[in-house]
């Protein structure tokens, strides 16, 4: 089966009516669902793609698959450096150098407790159970053509029309105030999505409450 891991479809926001219900940019403790996380790569690299630039935050990273939570203390820092000021702005002799960096800290015992409380009442309820949503051909045939940003729009406004989308969002909202009751801040917390098409291409996503517009209407 022809597949398309659209990494930046993450930005898919399905919450309509939950604008206000965002990630406290201001936080300097946040959690991240990374259900994918396997080797000490994987969990930095989570950890540090959770924050832009000249940030720097406490980050939980959660692996409820296999249950793991590994906290980091995490900075980003992109600078840009110039061999020759005079000449870099036409010449191109400037270049980002990375100077982030993360450290590995201790997870105290009460915080794994809610952690494991928390995974336990998400898989209870089925909550990383994926859903398969099938496109209707005549809308868009395969995933490929999501490529073009307006048929992104297109399919996902088809699916807010069906009632998946509507148990989806339950599950959604009922693993959010689950969280926030436990006082956990997560930037993104979501099941998977798993859009077919009729040429058996097919695309997966997640819901990132980062990308809910004030207004709480979609953004993509």
């Amino acid at each position: 089966m022809k597949s398309v891991n659209f990494a930046w479809l993450i930005l898919i926001a399905l919450l309509l009516m939950s604008g206000s219900i965002q990630a406290n940019v201001f936080n300097t403790q946040i959690s991240i669902q990374c259900n994918h996380c396997r080797t000490d790569a994987d969990f930095h690299h989570a950890a540090l793609n959770a924050l832009q630039d000249r940030e720097q935050k406490q980050i939980d990273v959660v692996n409820f698959s296999h249950f793991e939570v590994r906290r980091f203390d995490v900075k980003k820092l992109e600078v840009e450096v110039c061999s020759d000021y005079r000449r870099s702005a036409t010449k191109g002799y400037c270049e980002l150098s990375d100077y982030s960096t993360i450290k590995r800290l201790t997870l105290p015992h009460i915080v794994r407790e809610q952690y494991i409380v928390l995974a336990e009442y998400l898989l209870q309820h089925d909550f990383f159970s994926p859903f398969n949503i099938q496109v209707d051909p005549n809308l868009v045939a395969s995933a490929w053509t999501l490529l073009q940003d307006k048929y992104q729009a297109q399919v996902v406004k088809m699916w807010q029309q069906d009632a998946s989308f509507t148990s989806l969002y339950q599950r959604w909202q009922a693993g959010k105030f689950m969280t926030n009751q436990m006082g956990f801040t997560f930037k993104h917390l979501s099941p998977n999505m798993v859009f077919h098409f009729a040429d058996q291409s097919r695309f997966d996503a997640i819901i990132d409450t980062q990308a809910i517009n004030a207004t709480g209407g979609m953004k993509l």
